[in-house]
């Protein structure tokens, strides 16, 4: 627990529920209540949290990016330069945390398509569920190196948007889909989100689109001045 008389600033930025849903008891409850209470300011990562904090918290948040999105594509590509890497060979980066029959028809309609898994040492990107420990690096060249994209993660789904690839996100119920949602939304491509083959199968035309290049910085813009306007008033 904190010491009461801390003078230290207390500043939680971009924290996430990942869920849009309480599943704290009342005893959890009125205890984050109290801490939560002791912040300076309050920002959380999906749209939903504003609500969750409002409601069971008693406390004011703001809806913020992501950090992994406070730095520009650029900055990844340069610590992608530094390294060595094998490229690997292959044109679909395929991100999957929970597989599923129905995310394994559409990687095999993917490559029907004539997409091929990328390959660069990694083992992550086939749909078997060995999952190899990748470095950042690694991961970040196989979906900077991709066509296409495929996931179920918030993250991935974070860097297709920075590297402006075409890509679809796996609706995964196990994990959650409120912060995957709320990010889509931000960049009006929530009809990047499927939840199964049928709908792979009606939207397969829009996915492979590219992304409206000058939209998406306009509004990554607009939020990233958001975001950090937010740290500069509460770190000063």
């Amino acid at each position: 627990s904190m010491p009461e008389n801390s003078k230290a600033k207390r500043i939680a930025y971009a924290a996430s529920f990942g869920t849009d849903k309480w599943e704290m008891t009342l005893t959890e409850t009125k205890e984050c209540a109290t801490l939560a209470g002791r912040f300076d300011a309050i920002s959380v990562r999906e749209a939903s949290g504003v609500d969750l904090c409002k409601q069971y918290l008693g406390v004011s948040a703001v809806h913020l990016l992501d950090p992994t999105l406070l730095l520009d594509a650029k900055d990844y590509i340069n610590l992608l330069n530094e390294t060595d890497i094998h490229k690997g060979s292959g044109n679909l980066f395929c991100y999957i945390l929970d597989s599923s029959v129905e995310v394994k028809k559409i990687i095999r309609l993917l490559e029907g398509e004539g997409m091929t898994l990328l390959d660069a040492n990694m083992d992550i990107v086939s749909y078997t569920s060995s999952h190899t420990q990748l470095s950042v690096e690694e991961w970040l060249l196989g979906l900077y190196n991709a066509d296409f994209v495929i996931t179920d993660s918030f993250h991935a789904s974070v860097f297709a948007i920075l590297f402006k690839k075409p890509f679809l996100v796996y609706g995964n119920n196990v994990r959650g889909m409120t912060r995957v949602k709320s990010l889509l939304k931000i960049f009006g491509l929530q009809n990047r989100l499927i939840t199964s083959v049928l709908e792979f199968k009606q939207r397969r035309k829009s996915l492979f689109e590219s992304i409206d290049s000058n939209n998406l910085d306009l509004v990554l813009k607009e939020w990233k001045d958001k975001s950090y306007h937010f740290l500069k008033e509460y770190l000063q």
